[in-house]
């Protein structure tokens, strides 16, 4: 039996690393001639951004950008799919997207966009344009993109958060700028709709500095609002229509010397966070110091043996109504319409509240009607029968306030409110003048023609003052006295916070 042996030469210089190292080089010649180098990338690698606004009113439009990318050195993605499940409430209302894309037609809820195709290392961009809800509120959302043939691919987008909320004008006013301790420091919150739309369950909240201030009274005529442990609530009582102003009127008493930081924050229903905060920065400053943190010696108004003030009025002493804020007496209140306010005695105690009256038709009433706030109760109910002249009485709680309103029936009639600790009135009656009634009995030979339906003719109010001036007593003088907090309010610490007409079921 023979063997043949074959065996491979290599000639010289020609060893085996230099002819396998060949024999690779060309295989790989020869794949590349069949097999095109892009073949041989990754494959196609998405991802996807989107941006909207942070902010925007109900039922506005505003657009969400979303941008698709196809990463560098990786194979083209052909056939993807962009999806945007929009949030509850919101609806497409058009969208621009490249050339050869299309997506679902407005109005959709959900929209999904095909045709789009990116090279390695593109990105495009779609732009929808959506109606945000017409509720308040935080929508939430993102979008997806896919290639359709691999199921693999879906890339979601980071999540974009918007907050749906009304346009509002927030602001915050302390009267006056520079108040002494134990004066009445006012402060007026206003809000404004500044939205093209209703503006719905707008709320304030105040959380007074209770160690710098007492809190005295809130009133509006605009909000429902509430106190309980030094914050202050206040919710709308309407919806707010486009440009419509309302107010609160927050009334409180400093304690002592320094600067008061106070925030007010306005909230819509359905928004955790405030949409709006507003400042007011009031010096307290004790009179005859410096300086509102040097405190003065103990016989000094402002020392340590300072009541505070405002003092009771002593004697036959009295103090007018004014209007809230001012210094300007409220005078007579005459005519044949009801008349309602709210009223504070911030007195440091209990002092009667004297309303002199006159009324002209012997055919006719009048009814004085005084209910204290928080539990309704009523410290007044009387009604004056025929033409009389008279004075009426009602303690009032320091720090308290009260609804007051005066009820005509067929009747006119001129009242003047005052607070006194004296025995006789402030205000002598026959010094008032009602308007006459039309057809009813002439109002025993007085001047007035009947058509005197407001204030200022027949003010007796500047002979009270010149004739009864209160003594200093380290709080405000007796026109700083009357710019304290009454409503339609009281003779000596009261101010004007809200007046306006009512009529009652007889």
């Amino acid at each position: 039996m023979r063997f043949v042996e074959s065996r491979i030469r290599f000639g010289s210089g020609f060893g085996p690393a230099t002819f396998f190292a060949t024999l690779v080089a060309v295989l790989a010649a020869a794949l590349l001639l069949v097999f095109p180098a892009r073949a041989l990338a990754a494959p196609a690698e998405l991802s996807i951004t989107k941006e909207g606004l942070s902010r925007v009113e109900p039922g506005t439009l505003f657009d969400y950008v979303l941008t698709v990318s196809n990463k560098e050195g990786v194979d083209a993605a052909t056939d993807v799919v962009v999806k945007d499940e929009l949030p509850l409430g919101a609806t497409l209302d058009d969208y621009e997207s490249p050339a050869g894309v299309s997506c679902t037609p407005p109005p959709a809820t959900t929209v999904t966009c095909t045709g789009l195709s990116l090279e390695a290392g593109e990105s495009k961009t779609i732009t929808l344009t959506v109606k945000a809800p017409p509720k308040a509120g935080v929508i939430e959302n993102q979008a997806t993109a896919s290639i359709a043939s691999d199921p693999n691919s879906v890339v979601t987008s980071d999540e974009v958060a918007t907050t749906v909320a009304p346009k509002l004008k927030f602001d915050k006013l302390d009267d006056p700028d520079t108040v002494r301790p134990r004066a009445v420091l006012a402060y007026t919150i206003r809000v404004q709709n500044e939205s093209e739309g209703l503006a719905s369950g707008v709320a304030v909240t105040d959380e007074l500095p209770l160690d710098m201030v007492d809190f005295l009274s809130v009133d509006s005529q605009d909000f429902d609002c509430k106190y309980t442990a030094g914050v202050i609530q206040c919710n709308a009582d309407h919806a707010l229509a486009p440009g419509e102003i309302v107010k609160v009127t927050i009334n409180v008493r400093p304690k002592k010397a320094g600067t008061i930081h106070n925030r007010a924050d306005a909230f819509v229903q359905g928004v955790r966070e405030p949409i709006a905060t507003a400042t007011a920065s009031t010096e307290v400053k004790a009179e005859g110091n410096d300086g509102p943190d040097e405190p003065g010696g103990p016989d000094e108004p402002g020392g340590p043996d300072d009541p505070g003030g405002p003092d009771v009025p002593q004697g036959d002493q009295c103090s007018p109504v004014v209007e809230a804020g001012t210094d300007k007496p409220v005078g007579v209140l005459t005519g044949t319409d009801p008349v309602e306010g709210t009223f504070t005695n911030t007195y440091n105690d209990t002092l009667p509240l004297r309303i002199a009256y006159a009324t002209s038709s012997e055919d006719g009433s009048l009814t004085i009607t005084l209910t204290r706030k928080g539990n309704g109760k009523t410290v007044l109910d009387e009604t004056i029968n025929g033409k009389k002249r008279g004075v009426l009485e009602a303690d009032t709680e320091a720090g308290v306030s009260y609804d007051f309103v005066l009820l005509p029936d067929n009747q006119g009639y001129a009242v003047q409110l005052q607070i006194g600790s004296g025995e006789e009135p402030c205000v002598n009656p026959d010094d008032l003048d009602p308007p006459d009634v039309p057809g009813g009995n002439p109002n025993n030979g007085g001047n007035d023609t009947g058509n005197d339906t407001g204030n200022g003719a027949n003010d007796v109010i500047d002979d009270t003052i010149s004739d009864n001036p209160l003594p200093s007593t380290g709080g405000p003088s007796l026109l700083g006295l009357a710019v304290i907090s009454l409503g339609l309010a009281v003779v000596g610490g009261a101010t004007v916070v809200r007046t306006g007409a009512r009529r009652r079921g007889r």
